[in-house]
């Protein structure tokens, strides 16, 4: 009995060796094979031969004989696995399975491929965590510390100009800008910005171009147009602003004294205006300048359903025109109550809008029309490259006093570096504005403001007719290449862009990383750094997630130890970096419009800091690590 019992143990084990030697054989193959052919093997043997049939390998009728149709193993079975037209073989390019098939999900070139770099969706890589900056030297390191208080004032958000001119005066000019240059550039780059606050022109005549009737109460529908060019045009501005959640406020620019349409209809002096000499003037009928106003939000805000419209401003720069600016109380006061009566309170009124040097028209505006108000504003053009960080604080911290508890905005900024006129700044293609642009932003917010608004987002030309010098040259970046000559086309050429339709200037990159990070809803806490030329400010937003900004005009780096008595999250810091050096040569800027990537993450150090590096002349921007 035991002896046989070893007998069919020995065979047992014959059968095993044997099979495995045959599974082992066939694996070596099929992977020698693949070296050849390119294909990825999918591993495994060939069906095992039927013993019973081994006697009559050649009749047509057995299953094993390789040349009968029938048999699995045929390579030209259309039902063989390997069979490379079976849709089911792994290395058929149809098959879905296939890592070659580009509908394969899992093919590293399918663009729906999470891992596919080229889809929206890609997860990016974690950086690397660090204990430090990059070039942090300790030894040199500066104690700073973020403010244990905030300014108490709740932030409305970063923005920028943009007026509705392109596809009515810049399209039809002919000069190189297309229809679908608009949403190329200006949305999609808008949009990257994370850009939360619109600053927008209208003038009376784009949609009443003659008066409706003699009654300004009583509003004739068909007296209004909605669907010119120059209508059409200001829709595209809303509807970006729509789409990207952005707030918007209208500004009534004036009365024009010398009105057209961009199809070709003269107006002359619009109907609404008094006998002011400069281009746009103040009302001769209150009553008709608030039925226009009116007509022109019901129209957006009931009917083509805009609740990005936020806030209306009366004028721009009233200050500047005294027609306007001896009227300017009754035009509020008429606009405002037919705008209640309209169903239209809940836009609030953003008011005074007046120039840097008109510091007692806002005290009169706060003092006379503080019920009618909810914010007030004040442009500012007058800080350049040696103006201290306590002279800007200062500014603002006036401003802010003087509007008695209610929020103050800085409507529109730039630098003083005017050339001629107010649609040049000679300094607008140099890298280093970039900083000042973050030096001023810092020092507004540590200020009390609100909030702030770049003038402006593009260039841009406000009437197609208008000659080559009156292009407003102030954007982040520029408009159809060929549409520049002289200084500012050497500059393109310079900067290695020649040739690029609405080329970036160094600003954007800059500007963009402020208003990407700095919400709407935040809170600000001042951080003073001591040092009159680098600005310093800690953002605490909705989410709970904080931002440090540092802007430094120095010329060499500097360290610090930043801590933060508030909060001690315990997520790490992105660290993002704009270097003037990055913009001059042989710098490497970013790729042409696009957003500054993270360089890595930064960790609390145990002693409960942040090893900040600040490199000469430029801007770090700290964002608590997330769904940014």
């Amino acid at each position: 009995m035991m002896k046989r019992i070893l007998i069919i143990l020995s065979v047992l084990l014959l059968v095993a060796v044997l099979t495995l030697f045959s599974c082992g054989k066939t694996e070596v193959s099929t992977i020698s094979e693949s070296i050849y052919s390119g294909v990825i093997p999918s591993g495994g043997g060939k069906t095992p031969v039927n013993p019973a049939d081994e006697e009559t390998p050649d009749a047509p009728d057995n299953p094993d004989n390789p040349d009968n149709p029938d048999n699995p193993d045929n390579p030209d079975n259309p039902d063989n696995p390997d069979n490379p037209d079976n849709p089911d073989n792994p290395d058929n390019p149809d098959n879905p399975d296939n890592p070659d098939n580009p509908d394969n999900p899992d093919n590293p070139d399918n663009p729906d491929n999470p891992d596919n770099p080229d889809n929206p969706d890609t997860p990016e890589p974690m950086p690397q965590t660090l204990g430090e900056m990059p070039g942090y030297q300790s030894s040199s390191a500066k104690a700073l510390s973020v403010s244990n208080n905030n300014t108490n004032v709740r932030l409305v958000g970063l923005g920028a100009e943009l007026d509705p001119h392109f596809l009515s005066q810049n399209v039809t000019r002919n000069d190189g800008s297309r229809k679908a240059d608009w949403n190329k550039y200006v949305v999609n780059r808008a949009k990257a910005m994370g850009i939360q606050r619109y600053r927008v022109m209208v003038q009376p005549h784009w949609w009443e171009p003659d008066n409706d009737n003699n009654d300004p109460n009583v509003m004739n529908d068909n007296g209004f147009v909605w669907d010119n060019k120059e209508m059409e045009s200001l829709y595209a501005v809303l509807d970006l602003a729509q789409w990207s959640d952005a707030s918007v406020t209208l500004v009534f620019w004036g009365c024009p004294i010398d009105a057209k349409l961009v199809d070709g209809t003269y107006i002359g002096r619009h109907f609404l205006c008094d006998n002011g000499s400069n281009w746009v003037t103040a009302a001769s009928n209150q009553s008709e300048l608030a039925e226009n106003v009116a007509a022109l939000l019901k129209h957006l805000v009931k009917v083509k359903n805009y609740s990005c419209i936020k806030e209306f401003t009366p004028f721009n720069e009233p200050d500047g025109c005294s027609e306007i600016r001896n009227s300017y109380h009754s035009a509020v006061q008429a606009i405002y109550n037919r705008l209640c009566n309209e169903g239209l309170s809940g836009i609030a009124m953003n008011l005074s809008d007046n120039t840097d040097g008109g510091e007692s028209f806002l005290r009169s505006v706060v003092s006379g029309l503080s019920s009618y108000a909810t914010l007030y504003n004040t442009h500012t053009y007058i800080f350049d490259y040696g103006t201290p960080n306590s002279t800007m604080v200062n500014w603002e911290k006036n401003n802010v006093s003087i509007c008695n508890g209610k929020p103050h905005f800085v409507g529109e900024f730039g630098s003083s570096q005017h050339h001629n006129s107010a649609s040049r700044q000679d300094d607008i293609n140099w890298p280093v504005r970039g900083i000042l642009v973050g030096r001023m932003v810092c020092n507004f917010l540590n200020a009390g403001a609100s909030g702030c608004s770049y003038w402006g987002l593009i260039d841009q030309y406000y009437n197609k007719s208008d000659a080559y010098d009156q292009m407003q040259q102030l954007g982040m970046w520029r408009y159809a290449y060929k549409a520049y000559s002289g200084t500012e086309q050497q500059a393109i050429v310079s900067a290695g862009q020649q040739g690029v339709d609405y080329s970036c200037r160094p600003q954007f990159y800059a500007y963009s990383l402020l208003t990407r990070f700095i919400k709407r809803d935040s809170y600000v806490y001042p951080i003073s750094t001591g040092d009159e030329f680098v600005a310093a400010t800690a953002v605490w937003d909705a989410q709970g997630r904080w931002t440090f900004v540092f802007a430094s005009q120095k010329e060499s780096d500097i360290d610090y130890n930043l801590s933060n008595p508030n909060h001690y999250p315990s997520d790490p810091f992105d660290m993002y970096l704009y270097r003037q050096a990055d913009f001059e040569a042989g710098g490497t800027p970013p790729a042409e419009g696009s957003q500054i990537a993270s360089s890595g993450l930064l960790r609390r150090s145990d002693a409960g800091y942040y090893k900040i590096h600040v490199p000469a002349r430029s801007v770090v921007v700290l964002r608590q690590h997330g769904d940014n």
